[in-house]
């Protein structure tokens, strides 16, 4: 039987070489591929738009209303509180005369002008609110005018019908005379007088009769 001899050194193969070998060409390639190939991948930019596609800041610009234009609109404000205050006051004695007795359409015009100027006022429209309100309170100038007129002429009537006993004319004229302006010193001059005209008629009737 024969042993088989030593082996050689030259014939020993070497295997933490072989392996170092084999890493380090492998190693040489990533890099190569690194440097050939990831610039290919990286040519375009990370973020999108270039700078220059960029929006630009934008640059400061002057506020929207001009002083002069806010001072303006401040002052319109304030002429329609103003006028606004003097219609409420002029509302309040019309309708404490009983306005819709006698002036029923002209009030509700007036009315109407001043809701047309509310509804100016709270969109900011200060100019136009005041147009309005100020024909409102023209219109519920002209309306006292008109109520002036009418208790002057419902005195007048009264007085007449008294004199000539005409019972239902003093009544009706003294009626409208005392929704206008009760404590008018001619109304409640001549109301009494009215309250007793019937019996003072029926006196005199009588007296006629006899």
């Amino acid at each position: 039987m024969v042993k088989p001899g030593p082996s050689q050194p030259g014939n020993r193969p070497d295997g933490p070489g072989n392996a170092r070998k084999i890493i380090l060409l492998a190693l040489g390639l990533v890099l190569a591929g690194t440097v050939f190939l990831l610039p290919q991948f990286v040519s375009q930019p990370w973020i999108a738009g270039a700078p220059e596609d960029l929006p630009p800041v934008p640059e400061a610009s002057p506020t929207s209303v001009a002083p002069s234009t806010a001072a303006e609109l401040t002052r319109f404000r304030q002429e329609s509180q103003g006028v606004l205050a003097e219609i409420v006051a002029m509302r309040d004695r019309l309708e404490q005369s009983q306005v819709e007795r006698w002036a029923a359409p002209e009030f509700s015009q007036a009315l109407d002008l001043v809701q047309a100027g509310d509804e100016r006022y709270s969109y900011g429209d200060y100019e136009a609110s005041l147009e309005q309100f100020r024909l409102a309170r023209d219109r519920l100038a002209e309306i006292e005018k008109l109520g002036q007129q009418k208790l002057a002429d419902a005195l007048a009537a009264t007085a007449a019908a008294i004199e000539s006993l005409n019972v239902g004319v003093a009544a009706s004229s003294i009626d409208l005379a005392r929704a206008i302006a009760p404590q008018d010193p001619e109304v409640q001059r001549l109301a009494p007088r009215v309250d007793t005209l019937e019996q003072v008629a029926a006196h005199i009737e009588a007296g006629d009769q006899a």
